[in-house]
């Protein structure tokens, strides 16, 4: 290839490219080896082209001096989906997942030095130019760059030379700027990044030299000779971690610069370099090692709460956050630990809103990291549509949690791919299962594995019981994020401020999922994974992103006899959350309502709603203002709620919240439960003329707020 050293290919490649999915490590990972070539459908017009980026589905491609610059192909076929006319003329690609955009350099179109960096909007091939790298001194076609999105920075190499530039994404040198490239004999041709390591290609000599991108120690090579194609050079290169997943491997694509036009896939090794800058999945395990000894985690108790289980037996769902948290380039919390499973677990544990007692709430867990979690579960999310949900989070390049049942709880684990579907016709997914089953060393690992396979039943087999967390691998929606975590036999029916509901509608008996970006049903059991007992039953969630201004309603609707508890957690990004509990008790029939009053920047404001009666014994409640005696307002005892648990002192009654005068204890409805009835000063109630409805309110002896209403008819 190269400007300088034009070679023009006379070979026409036969391809046949063995397609499929995403990875996870092989037995044996043979680095180098030619996994496929593809031949695109299209050549450059200008016969020379060197860039190309994965975007975790397919494969970009660029042109030199060129009218059409831009391709977008099938990585599986070389079919073309899109092209655009950008600048005339692009080298190098690298596709950038944080901002779903391709970083491009120059390509010797009208007017360019090689100095140029663009940023390609994929959608539409719009390009805006975002800096011009100082101190440049080579030709006008770029044929090396990476986007490296653990610090939002960016490698450049022009054609032809030996020093690699290290900028940020302004242009501003950073302190390893214009390092000597890790080869020898050549010169660099070709960057990808996506961990901590960087490749660079080196055309002239088919070689792959790669080093860490820290210290620039050599880690290893591999030859690029293609047996058939001796005029294959590398050019540009790109990570991809999914094309080959039913061959379990993650493979690095070399481009050729001259027709016909084509890349040639080669194996790395598993976990070495992610998609669009990102580190490649993890495969942490939450109790063993290889070879048979604990991780360092292992023994710790779940949040660092002593009687919670530990990590070993119960740890599945934070260790496979720890996977996605970590292929998402988060390799620092924020509290400034290195995440691993056992420092995202102390994280998790120093905030109280992220988890209830030993069970994680996604919502706001995943506000706690800097990400936000879509809950879906079961009964309010079909299975049609959590398998629709899967499909779109992978195609979108986000990632899967799953929680399945497993001996009496559920197992959470990754899902990362597509595999082909189970005997039974089934969706099916190749998993990271943070568990090491017995025997360690070989096949106790079942990642890698498609779901079915690895646990012999299917997701339809399942379809009543999994549920899935989607980890968006993008910047938190603005606003909070919530949820209600119930332990009792109740189900719950919220209403949000603008009418919409979600939860259990006893009326008609059926599910409602209507509050946006919303989730309910059961889950969050947790087998134990070391003794396969059951250890966390499963509870009822709610959960919400986008927690709005106003006025939410909680029905809490008894299934059974018996207390329950209501945790309340919210999250504003990093730094600011809650977490409060209540207590009731259920009764089968029974219903309580509880009122969260939702405002930015201040905390929930919660009470529960209680049974009054102003004027026991009358209809319309008639209070006349020019009365100079009492009004009596009763508060009913029910099922659930004894009028007795009231702070007498803290009751207040009508717009000018006056205090009763005096009280007693009747029963005035005559259901056999005793009731608290008050007396209050009519002219010290504020009550005036219009006014329909009269409150009271108070607190609990346990300090939670109450408040009833009645209707009344006021008169001169």
């Amino acid at each position: 290839m190269k400007t300088q050293l034009l070679k023009l290919s006379a070979f026409l490649i036969a391809v046949t490219l063995l397609v499929s999915l995403l990875p996870i490590q092989p037995v044996s990972a043979a680095n180098g080896d030619l996994v496929g070539t593809i031949t695109f459908a299209q050549d450059c017009a200008s016969g020379l082209g060197v860039g190309i980026a994965f975007d975790g589905t397919n494969l970009w491609f660029s042109c030199y001096a060129s009218t059409t610059d831009l391709y977008k192909a099938n990585a599986t076929t070389g079919a073309i989906l899109a092209s655009f006319q950008v600048r005339g003329g692009l080298g190098a690609l690298a596709w950038d997942s944080t901002r779903g955009k391709l970083w491009a350099g120059s390509g010797c179109g009208p007017g360019q030095t090689g100095a140029e960096i663009y940023l390609i909007d994929p959608g539409t091939g719009t390009s805006s130019l975002q800096f011009s790298i100082p101190n440049f001194s080579g030709n006008c076609l770029d044929d090396g760059l990476a986007y490296d999105a653990t610090n939002d920075t960016i490698y450049h190499s022009w054609d032809g030379a030996q020093n690699i530039r290290h900028l940020s994404t302004i242009g501003t040198p950073q302190s390893d700027d214009n390092f000597t490239w890790g080869g020898s004999g050549c010169y660099n041709s070709g960057l990808a990044i996506g961990g901590n390591l960087l490749y660079q290609g080196s055309d002239g000599c088919n070689r792959v030299w790669v080093v860490d991108k820290v210290t620039k120690t050599a880690a290893f090579n591999f030859s690029t000779v293609i047996a058939g194609d001796p005029n294959f050079r590398d050019e540009g290169l790109t990570c991809d971690t999914n094309t080959f997943a039913s061959q379990g491997k993650h493979v690095m694509w070399s481009k050729e610069a001259y027709s016909p036009n084509r890349a040639s896939a080669f194996e790395i090794p598993f976990g070495t370099c992610g998609v669009g800058g990102n580190p490649a999945l993890n495969d942490y395990k939450q109790n063993k090692k290889a070879d048979g000894t604990y991780e360092a985690w292992a023994p710790d108790p779940m949040y660092d709460i002593a009687t919670c289980d530990n990590m070993s037996n119960i740890g599945c769902a934070v260790t496979s956050l720890t996977d996605i948290l970590t292929s998402y380039a988060l390799t620092t919390l924020p509290n400034g630990a290195a995440t691993d499973p056992g420092t995202l677990n102390h994280f998790l544990g120093t905030k109280a809103y992220t988890h209830t007692g030993c069970y994680i709430i996604w919502s706001t867990a995943g506000q706690a990291t800097g990400f936000t979690i879509h809950d879906y579960r079961p009964p309010s999310t079909s299975y049609d549509d959590r398998i629709a949900r899967i499909n779109e989070a992978l195609q979108a390049n986000n990632l899967v949690i799953i929680g399945i049942p497993q001996g009496g709880g559920k197992h959470f684990m990754v899902l990362y791919a597509t595999a082909p579907n189970a005997a039974d016709g089934s969706p099916d997914y190749l998993i990271v299962d943070p568990y090491r089953y017995k025997p360690y060393a070989t096949t106790g690992n079942r990642s890698g594995k498609p779901l079915s396979v690895a646990y012999g039943k299917t997701l339809k087999q399942m379809a009543a019981q999994f549920q899935i967390e989607v980890v968006d691998n993008k910047s938190p929606l603005p606003g909070r994020s919530w949820a209600i975590v119930a332990h009792s036999p109740v189900e719950m029916l919220i209403t949000d401020p603008n009418g919409a509901q979600t939860g259990f509608n006893p009326a008609s008996n059926t599910y409602l999922l209507n509050i946006p970006d919303s989730s309910y049903g059961e889950g969050d059991d947790i087998v134990g994974d070391d003794d396969n007992n059951t250890v966390l039953p499963p509870v009822l969630y709610f959960g919400q992103n986008g927690l709005e201004n106003g006025q939410y309603k909680i029905e809490v609707f008894g299934t059974g006899t018996g207390p329950y508890t209501l945790d309340i957690a919210v999250a504003n990004g990093q730094t600011d959350g809650s977490i409060r509990s209540i207590v009731g008790n259920a009764q089968p029939g029974s219903k309580d309502t509880y009122i969260v009053i939702s405002v930015d920047g201040q905390p929930l404001a919660l009470l529960l709603q209680i049974n009054i009666d102003i004027k026991p014994g009358q209809t319309t409640n008639p209070i006349s203002l020019k009365s100079a005696g009492l009004t009596p307002v009763a508060i009913l005892s029910t099922s659930t709620f004894n009028a007795s648990t009231v702070d007498l002192l803290s009751l207040r009654f009508g717009p000018a919240e006056a205090s009763a005068s005096q009280y007693s204890w009747q029963d005035v409805n005559n259901d056999g439960l005793t009731d608290l009835v008050l007396q209050f000063k009519t002219k010290q109630t504020g009550i005036k003329i219009g006014d329909t409805e009269a409150c009271i309110t108070g607190k609990t002896q346990t300090g939670l707020d109450v408040q009833g209403c009645d209707k009344i008819r006021v008169t001169k």
